[in-house]
């Protein structure tokens, strides 16, 4: 059960952590990505909140490295990905075209399968 609740919170902390990037950083389009960007893009508390969670799904990262296969883990994670389509639909009112589904509904049916292998 730790195993799961460990890889639970790195997917929630990265995938909260594109959301809050995506939702600062909505009025930077197009801008040259310069130091100056940086410092503004930073000056913004949902990037600089998505960066603070970025960095602490990484740290967590450690801990799973340190513990499990690479190839399993990485599988794992990638749930975040399925995760992140649905909350691009319902945050940000994207248009996902059907294939995109499917390909979201693959990988948690991937990381499923790979969870049946421990």
């Amino acid at each position: 059960m730790k195993e799961i609740g460990l890889f639970l919170l790195v997917i929630a902390l990265w995938t909260s952590a594109q959301v809050l990037l995506k939702w600062g950083l909505a009025g930077f389009a197009g801008q040259k990505a310069d130091i100056r960007f940086f410092l503004r893009a930073l000056g913004h508390w949902p990037v600089l909140a998505g960066t603070l969670l970025s960095a602490g799904g990484a740290l967590l990262w450690l801990v799973v490295l340190s513990r499990y296969e690479l190839s399993y883990s990485n599988l794992m994670v990638s749930f975040m990905y399925a995760l992140i389509v649905i909350a691009s639909a319902v945050i940000f009112k994207e248009q996902i075209s059907g294939l995109r589904w499917l390909g979201a509904f693959l990988i948690m049916l991937g990381v499923f399968l790979v969870s049946q292998t421990r």
